[in-house]
């Protein structure tokens, strides 16, 4: 399967244009309200998978966490997400605007439909939350998808800017 076609492929399982990804912004009540689960996680691993799809062989990538808090859930010690996309050998297949986790990474994470939606995070950006270490002050801060720090709740219902490159 050559690259275009595993692009064309996401955009007919997802319905969306391959270029990009627009979400509606929730507000923070709507973001909890519609999580199954909200942790703070640590980024531990990942690997990608084909799996069949209705439509044909796709692949997932899943990114498994070490869970530091669960403040919405059942509480547990790790979690396995799972989302379209992700390279296999020389295989890509990429939807522009979800997320992409490194070892190391940690967040505050929205989760809803976790193996059964495109991404397993409520309104996709805006259901991830880094947390930030300021070296500088020795201290760390919660950022948006975008990288701007999050200072007050109502934020959360704002547009985000530019979002960062993502990790391939």
């Amino acid at each position: 399967m050559s690259l275009l076609r595993s692009i064309l492929l996401a955009t007919v399982l997802v319905g969306v244009p391959a270029h990009a990804l627009t979400v509606r912004p929730p507000t923070f009540a709507e973001l909890v309200a519609q999580a199954d689960s909200i942790v703070r996680a640590e980024a531990i691993a990942s690997r990608c998978e084909w799996r069949e799809s209705p439509r044909g062989r796709v692949i997932v990538t899943i990114v498994k966490f070490r869970i530091e808090t669960t403040l919405k859930g059942t509480a547990a010690s790790e979690i396995e997400l799972r989302q379209l996309g992700g390279q296999i050998d020389d295989e890509r297949m990429e939807i522009e605007g979800l997320p992409q986790f490194g070892a190391g990474d940690r967040d505050y994470l929205f989760i809803a439909g976790n193996g059964r939606a495109m991404c397993p995070l409520v309104a996709i950006p805006h259901g991830r939350y880094p947390v930030v270490s300021d070296h500088t002050r020795g201290t760390d801060f919660v950022a948006r998808a975008d990288g701007t720090p999050l200072t007050a709740t109502a934020q959360v219902a704002s547009p985000l800017g530019e979002l960062k490159p993502d990790r391939c």
